[in-house]
């Protein structure tokens, strides 16, 4: 099952996102991400967060609507998106697609990219951060990327080295060979074929693709 959760931050698109939101099979908010909802006309299948980025008339709108509604206390221990992404696990989401993620505030862009993405992975989701203005996603053994022909493709070590990683279908394609995180030799690779590979044998990448 692939869930689509509408984070607290921004999307200038909205044509995109319905249809980042049509193509899931359940929707789900993290605290203001119902904002942007209601603004799409879209009815979420819950909202999960501490309400905090909301005003009290839209907590009311909120709960006199109906949708389930999870609660959390403002002093917790995980962000909004991470407990989003624990109840898409619990409805046994396989996928998950991160929206409004990508823009807004510094310090929850960085989180984003890599906290939020690696929290999926260890719940055994695959995710993915998608925007109109770009897509990131984690690359922790193999990856097709499909339909971006001419897109700017970057690849980030999380980890000290990243070893034993292929690149075919980019104009600058790698085999078997490392990438360490302190090093900027992953930027601005371009994506060549309609069907791109990314594999590697040990280690974590971020992966982030821009039009």
């Amino acid at each position: 099952m692939k869930v689509a959760i509408l984070a607290a931050g921004i999307e200038r698109d909205p044509d995109y996102c319905r249809a980042q939101l049509q193509a899931a099979q359940r929707v789900l908010c993290a605290d203001a991400g119902y904002r942007l909802a209601r603004k799409l006309g879209v009815r979420p299948d819950a909202v999960v967060g501490d309400l905090d980025s909301l005003t009290p008339e839209e907590v009311a709108q909120l709960e006199d609507s109906g949708i389930p509604l999870h609660r959390y206390p403002p002093e917790k221990d995980q962000s909004d998106l991470e407990l989003a992404l624990d109840l898409a696990a619990t409805w046994g989401a396989r996928e998950v697609v991160l929206l409004a993620a990508l823009e807004g505030r510094l310090d929850h862009l960085l989180f984003n990219l890599i906290a939020a993405l690696e929290y999926a992975h260890r719940l055994g989701l695959r995710s993915r951060l998608l925007s109109s203005v770009g897509e990131v996603f984690l690359v922790h053994d193999q990856m097709e990327i499909v339909a971006r022909e001419g897109w700017t493709a970057s690849f980030l070590s999380l980890e000290g080295e990243t070893t034993g990683i292929t690149l075919e279908g980019f104009r600058y394609p790698l085999a078997e060979e490392s990438l360490l995180r302190h090093h900027s030799r992953g930027l601005s690779n371009v994506v060549r074929d309609p069907v791109a590979r990314v594999r590697l044998r040990q280690g974590l990448l971020l992966a982030v693709l821009l039009p």
